[in-house]
């Protein structure tokens, strides 16, 4: 989204990288089989995906209002 940004690089986290993904990850987690380890790295990928995809909002946001941002 914002190629001259490296912190804004989604391709950069581990497994949950778009929001497909991120459904995917939030299915797994609350699926009964999921062990609690791997609730805890899906936890920690998602938490690290949402921030990423609200820093990206904001900075989305700062453009289109022509109001600048600083991450």
């Amino acid at each position: 989204m914002f190629p001259e940004e490296s912190s804004l690089r989604y391709d950069a986290l581990e497994e949950v990288q778009d929001g497909e993904l991120a459904q995917r990850a939030y299915m797994e987690a609350i699926d009964s089989n999921t062990t609690a380890e791997r609730r805890q790295q899906i936890e920690r990928q998602l938490l690290a995906y949402c921030k990423l995809d609200t820093l990206a909002t904001i900075k989305l946001w700062s453009r289109f209002a022509g109001t600048p941002v600083s991450i």
